[in-house]
């Protein structure tokens, strides 16, 4: 659960850019909505990563992969952020 909430998170985080930018840079608030959704998304998936990854008897792979994805979705959101609040010079 942990990878497929990753994949959902990115996919949808990255078609959220892609629809801002042919928009010139006009974020509607269904974009930020989409990030706040993807944010939560990650951090649940993380959390269901590291359960999964404690839990004996289980393919640990996937709750490692889901971890990274999440973490890598987080960063990329909060490097957004940091790019909307102080510009990117």
């Amino acid at each position: 659960m942990s990878s497929i909430l990753g994949m959902i998170s990115l996919v949808s985080l990255i078609l959220a850019v892609f629809w801002t930018y042919e928009a010139k840079g006009e974020a509607t608030a269904g974009m930020g909505m989409v990030g706040f959704v993807a944010a939560c998304f990650s951090l649940t998936g993380i959390v269901l990563g590291y359960l999964a990854r404690a839990e004996a008897d289980r393919f640990r792979l996937f709750a490692w992969s889901g971890m990274v994805l999440n973490f890598l979705v987080l960063v990329f959101i909060s490097m957004i952020l940091y790019a909307g609040a102080y510009g990117i010079n």
